[in-house]
């Protein structure tokens, strides 16, 4: 019968961990229900220097323990409920564990090489077999995400998609295959759905920053919507419950055509778990700070409803240093502005429409990620009383490539470029502090400012709010 198991990947690192039963290491520890008691051994010892490990739980708590001068260690970490932990020792290396409370873990570390540990893992039993499991999937992950070339980020985003739900499946097959606890399948499959989430929401950021997110398939955020959000907060989870808390109350109002505050409030109240309401209420800071016409309805609800006083302190002190927005007030002309067939307009001559003014240039990635979001908006506002006006900043040099680019990327609206001789030009730029792009600026039917920075098109949301107040029909 098979009394060990290694953990196939070595690990680097002169520092000591632990888990599962068998290992001769003297303790006087009393086993509780509500913890885990972890002990652990280097072998062979050829460091006299002392090695602290820390272990954090799915609740953030950390517990340290500290190895003796023979590299021998061992500790007790309060644990209510089977949990993964993720510990940290010498040169930052990770590792996540599978503890149960009531359980005694083990292990041995064996030198394989410089700064290279084999992991056995001691005994048999639950605890043992699970993570066996958890070494296992990290190889999955690891072969299928090396499949892909060097840097999975940049795969298209129906590749990227396709690479999760195989490692996703390829993972849920190994689970079944182990035999392992109901309980514990049951809990694992969660937090698969929750770590493919988590990629799909880094993917996002990653294309959007750079400028790549386009192309996306129809079902890229799907499971967003079914995710429950009726859930305990962890480390883990943190951002799954934040992005799945916009999208559904997005899509529940949009198909119920009811406000969107309303659907946030509604989804917050049908939550039991206090820190995860929280993390709820707190991502609905942002329609305050951009000076929205309901800012001052979200920050009462914020104030009233988040268990944070210093964040709603800071929330309360961001608000109310927020310039107030002068609709009438005046900026310089912008006259003559070249299009890409060389002829010359007039922001002027938009009167009669709200014109949304688009300042953005061929070398900002982050300008180029608004693109899809602003086509979408040109789509859903095609007929109405607006304008969509992408105005270059990029130099006159670089007046052939915006031409390329405009027709490589089928760029709708009215498509202008800056011309840096012309003073009005640059005091335009000037008065509106337009220091960073890309920048959005909506002026109303008769010229006037209706809002000097909106939301951007990616947050379709806020932009959508503002131009509903507007009756822009």
């Amino acid at each position: 019968m098979e009394t060990w198991k290694t953990l196939e990947k070595p690990y680097k690192g002169i520092f000591v961990l632990l888990l599962i039963c068998g290992l001769q290491i003297t303790s006087a520890f009393a086993q509780t229900p509500n913890s885990v008691w972890v002990e652990g051994i280097i072998k062979p010892i050829k460091s006299k220097a002392q090695q602290r490990i820390s272990f954090t739980k799915s609740n953030f708590k950390k517990v340290s323990i500290t190895a003796d001068s023979t590299l021998k260690f061992s500790g007790e970490i309060p644990l209510d409920k089977p949990d993964y932990v993720e510990m940290v020792g010498m040169y930052k290396i990770k590792k996540k564990l599978y503890l149960i409370p009531g359980a005694t873990a083990k292990i041995e570390i064996i030198e394989i090489g410089d700064r290279v540990w084999d992991i056995h893992l001691i005994g048999e039993g639950e605890i043992v077999d699970i993570n066996y499991y958890v070494s296992k999937k990290a190889q999955i992950i690891e072969k299928i995400e090396k499949s892909k070339g060097k840097d999975i980020l940049r795969l298209s985003a129906t590749e990227y998609l396709e690479t999760m739900v195989k490692i996703k499946s390829q993972l849920e097959t190994l689970l079944e295959e182990m035999k392992l606890a109901p309980e514990y399948i049951n809990a694992e499959k969660e937090k698969l759905l929750e770590e493919k989430l988590d990629k799909l929401i880094k993917f996002n950021a990653f294309a959007t920053y750079i400028g790549t997110n386009t192309g996306y398939p129809e079902n890229f955020f799907d499971d967003f919507l079914t995710y429950n959000l009726n859930t305990p907060l962890t480390r883990e989870n943190r951002s799954v419950i934040r992005e799945a808390f916009k999208l559904q109350a997005l899509h529940k109002a949009k198909k119920r055509n009811v406000s969107l505050f309303q659907v946030q409030k509604n989804i917050i109240e049908g939550v039991d778990f206090k820190e995860t309401r929280n993390v709820m209420i707190k991502s609905m800071s942002r329609f305050v700070l951009k000076g929205m016409p309901t800012s001052k309805e979200y920050l009462n609800y914020i104030v009233s409803n988040l268990d944070d006083e210093d964040f709603t302190d800071y929330l309360l002190s961001k608000y109310n240093s927020i310039p107030p927005i002068k609709p009438d007030d005046a900026y310089p002309s912008l006259d003559n502005l070249k299009t890409i067939n060389d002829e010359y307009v007039n922001l002027s001559d938009f009167k009669g429409k709200y014109v949304f003014l688009d300042l953005w240039a061929t070398w900002c990635g982050p300008c180029k990620a608004q693109i899809p979001y602003l086509k979408k908006l040109e789509k859903e506002y095609h007929n109405k009383n607006i304008v969509f006006m992408s105005l270059s900043i990029d130099k006159a040099k670089a007046t052939d490539k915006w031409k390329q680019m405009v027709n490589d990327m089928q760029l709708g609206g009215v498509q202008l470029i800056m011309d840096y001789n012309n003073k009005k030009h640059t005091d335009f730029l000037a008065h509106f502090n337009a220091k960073t792009i890309p920048r959005f600026i909506l002026f109303g039917p008769n010229g006037n400012v209706i809002h000097p920075n909106t939301p951007k098109p990616v947050d379709q949301a806020l932009l959508k709010e503002l131009f509903d107040s507007q009756e822009i029909k």
